[in-house]
C-alpha cells in the first residue's frame, strides 16, 4: 500500500496539532474510545477519523518513549 504525500501531510499537521501541555494519555485513550464508538456506529471509517486514529496512536507512542 502506498500513501498518498496529501495523506501524510494531513497526518503530519494532526500529530503537530497535539501538543504536549495539553493533551495527556488519558485525554488519548477517551478520545480512542470516542473514536471507535462512533466506527461501531456508522460501520465505517471516514478518512478524517482514520487521519484522527492514526494520530492518536502515534502521538501515543511519542509520549510513551517520553
Amino acid at each position: 500500500m502506498r500513501l498518498d504525500n496529501s495523506i501524510l501531510e494531513k497526518l503530519n499537521d494532526k500529530i503537530e496539532a497535539l501538543d504536549v501541555n495539553n493533551v495527556t494519555m488519558y485525554s488519548i485513550i477517551n478520545s480512542l474510545k470516542d473514536l471507535y464508538v462512533t466506527i461501531i456506529e456508522d460501520g465505517y471509517v471516514t478518512e478524517d477519523a482514520y487521519l484522527n486514529l492514526a494520530s492518536y496512536v502515534l502521538y501515543a507512542g511519542f509520549l510513551m518513549e517520553d
